[in-house]
């Protein structure tokens, strides 16, 4: 009965411990740059005789912060409002490359990607062609560059 509930106390701090976390490294013109990060991505990858796959990673639009309410609140309805999901579906890798799927805004794109395996995570690095997704902005002078990079850290299961 202890063991059990010694176990029962450990599992949520094990999974608690796990890296989770997206951050989106948005550049700004004529100047400028934020980052946009979140730590409550949803899904995990497999690893199988070298092979690398996740079949549906999410993150809560509304869980992405820049740490500035006046622009995380535009960042928001930029990317289809705070309860929207971006998605990344049917991710597949192999020595260090992959591919998959990438949902914003409802629209879906295969997109090419970089990882690392960290032993316990995946470490994924990506570039999104922001306009792709229906996304441009521009205010008082500063435009958001078309260009955003991506890294996220996924635990392997």
């Amino acid at each position: 009965m202890k063991l059990l509930a010694a176990l029962l106390y450990l599992l949520p701090l094990t999974v608690w411990a796990q890296n989770r976390s997206l951050k989106l490294y948005i550049g700004l013109s004529p100047a400028g740059d934020f980052v946009a990060s979140s730590n409550k991505v949803r899904g995990f990858v497999t690893r199988e005789s070298g092979q690398f796959e996740a079949k549906e990673l999410s993150v809560s639009v509304g869980s992405l912060s820049s740490q500035q309410d006046t622009r995380d609140e535009h960042m928001w309805e930029k990317l289809g409002g705070k309860t929207a999901k971006i998605e990344v579906k049917d991710a597949k890798g192999h020595n260090g490359t992959g591919t998959a799927t990438l949902v914003v805004n409802g629209k879906p794109k295969p997109i090419s990607f970089t990882y690392e395996d960290k032993k316990q995570y995946v470490l994924a690095k990506f570039t999104v062609t922001l306009s792709d997704y229906g996304i441009a902005a521009s205010m008082l002078g500063i435009t958001v560059e078309d260009k955003a990079k991506v890294e996220a850290e996924i635990p392997l299961n």
